[in-house]
């Protein structure tokens, strides 16, 4: 039997489980708000199948729920993010405030994410920097890239 679940149904279920699994209560809230944003923009593969891919991850010991995320600027509107090995979406969120500093700052910015899960949609990271009112570009590994823009938020 299929059942559908709502997409708030799936929030929950999204921070309760790497919760469950070891993570602390930040990381989860991140984790479910980027799952949450990918299930409502249809991509399923960033959305609940990756939530769980990343579960096993955790439990195999190659995804480390509660690294401490390092971000370093390397050169004048260049930064680099290491994850630690933890999840994308917490150590993105632990970074817009600095990104979003350091864009003002040069006028332009790029992020290195490096040692971090897959990294997916980026959807929260770039709508957050969209509502500060920065144009953004992302781009993952795979598939097609994301754009933010405030007169598109």
């Amino acid at each position: 039997m299929t059942e559908l679940l709502s997409l708030a149904v799936r929030r929950v279920l999204a921070r309760d489980c790497p919760t469950r699994a070891g993570a602390p209560e930040a990381v989860a809230r991140a984790v479910a708000a980027e799952v949450a944003a990918a299930e409502a923009a249809g991509e399923r593969g960033n959305g609940m199948e990756a939530l769980l891919r990343d579960i096993r991850l955790m439990r195999y010991g190659r995804l480390l729920a509660a690294s401490q995320p390092q971000l370093v600027r390397a050169r004048p509107g260049f930064a680099r993010l290491d994850a630690q090995h933890g999840f994308a979406a917490a150590a993105l969120s632990g970074a817009i405030s600095e990104l979003a500093a350091l864009t003002r700052a040069q006028g332009i910015a790029v992020l290195r994410l490096d040692h971090s899960s897959d990294p997916g949609g980026m959807i929260c990271a770039t709508a957050n920097l969209a509502e500060r009112g920065l144009a953004v570009l992302a781009f993952g590994p795979e598939g097609p890239g994301r754009v933010g823009h405030p007169d598109l938020s």
